[in-house]
């Protein structure tokens, strides 16, 4: 109901989104921003587990499609699960993890201000889902097709949760 959570939750995740697309475009089409840390085709050496997330969720996706045998990749499969998962429902563009990666990690925001209510009142509840919402290297990690924000959402749900059935 507060205005200012929703601010910023929402404007969390249009920095994280304005962040994650100007970085893939600069990637993608070789934009002289950063150019020493692109990869191209829209991923940066600061997410290298992004190329194989991409890599293994485009195979696995064309494997159920098909019905192969799954690879077995090495960097462990459940997040490539999600990717694949999102690749064969809605197409296989990075860009579309990525941007549930944005809104994942916006929605901490929420649950740290809902763990910090519950513990410390409303002022340090807007304060702790500000400071989750717009921490510089959170905002780097979801603008990246990594596993990261799910990894945090998990987190910060397990603790809520926590929180939620405690006195």
């Amino acid at each position: 109901r507060d205005q200012r959570l929703r601010w910023v939750v929402l404007g969390s995740f249009a920095v994280r989104l304005l962040v994650a697309v100007v970085l893939y475009a600069s990637s993608y089409w070789r934009w002289p921003l950063l150019s020493s840390l692109q990869l191209g085709k829209g991923f940066w050496i600061f997410g290298l587990d992004s190329r194989a997330y991409d890599y293994f969720g485009r195979i696995v996706a064309e494997s159920w499609a098909k019905g192969f045998e799954l690879p077995k990749p090495e960097i462990g499969f459940e997040y490539i699960a999600f990717v694949a998962g999102w690749y064969r429902l809605l197409g296989a563009h990075p860009l579309g993890p990525i941007v549930a990666g944005c809104w994942l990690a916006a929605l901490n925001g929420l649950l740290a201000y809902l763990i910090g209510r519950k513990l410390a009142g409303h002022r340090a509840a807007l304060l702790g889902a500000t400071l989750v919402g717009f921490w510089p290297s959170s905002l780097l990690w979801s603008s990246q097709l990594l596993k990261d924000p799910l990894s945090w959402s998990l987190l910060f749900a397990a603790f809520w949760l926590a929180v939620r059935a405690g006195p």
